[in-house]
């Protein structure tokens, strides 16, 4: 059993993968000022087998500064919405067809919470709602089921990580998908609730395992087995 156990860990480990999407710094230009607390830096995307993780990297601490909401916008099937009828009613869209979004709070200790929508028959289905991962004071993590994004072996999807405030209506302030601050009136500054539309050019893939990789998985299966008659 033990010899089974530490192959079905190498299959894993070899299986899983990680991958950093980085983010010009500075590029949040907001009535006021800038917001450190809403400078997404980069995001790192990381899988094993069956389970799939997103941490958002930010520019300042997100706990001291507590107001900020975040998430994510996936798109992993075809169809979706490609308007900004968003879960959340936020001011931003994504032209691909959204399937999933992910929308979270960091101001309710210890950990905040998050919710997970899916895009079904022309409507967003309710929140699945659970607590966030704050690793440390800078960054939100999310790990969902590769079922629960509709991922399989060999999926690729697009996908694009948000920064907001925390009224109803208030556009993507940062996007991982644009390095350059979100001007669609051109006046030099992002209004609160000025539409923002995803590049939803950033891919993922979860690649096919190499076939030796469950062979090796299965001789190990069968030698135990063998072993136990």
């Amino acid at each position: 059993m033990k010899k089974l156990a530490l192959m079905i860990g190498i299959v894993a480990a070899s299986n899983a993968f990680a991958v950093t999407y980085n983010d010009a710094v500075g590029d949040v230009n907001m009535p006021g000022g800038y917001f450190a607390n809403q400078d997404i830096t980069s995001v790192d995307v990381t899988h094993t087998i069956g389970t799939i993780t997103f941490r958002i990297n930010l520019n300042a601490d997100i706990v001291a500064t507590n107001w900020g909401k975040y998430g994510l916008m996936i798109d992993s099937m075809p169809g979706g919405d490609v308007t900004t009828g968003n879960p959340w009613a936020r001011a931003v869209s994504m032209p691909s067809g959204m399937d999933f979004w992910v929308g979270s709070w960091v101001d309710q200790a210890p950990t905040g919470f998050n919710q997970l929508f899916a895009y079904s028959g022309g409507s967003w289905g309710p929140a699945q709602q659970s607590a966030n991962v704050i690793p440390v004071n800078n960054a939100v993590q999310y790990t969902y089921t590769w079922a629960q994004l509709g991922l399989t072996w060999g999926s690729t999807f697009c996908f694009d990580a948000w920064s907001s405030g925390g009224n109803g209506g208030d556009a993507a302030w940062d996007l991982l998908s644009k390095s350059v601050v979100n001007d669609s009136n051109n006046d030099g500054q992002t209004f609160w609730t000025e539409a923002t539309e995803s590049n939803s050019q950033l891919r993922y893939t979860i690649p096919v395992p190499e076939p030796g990789s469950f062979l090796a998985l299965g001789l190990g299966a069968l030698a135990l087995l063998r072993r136990k008659k």
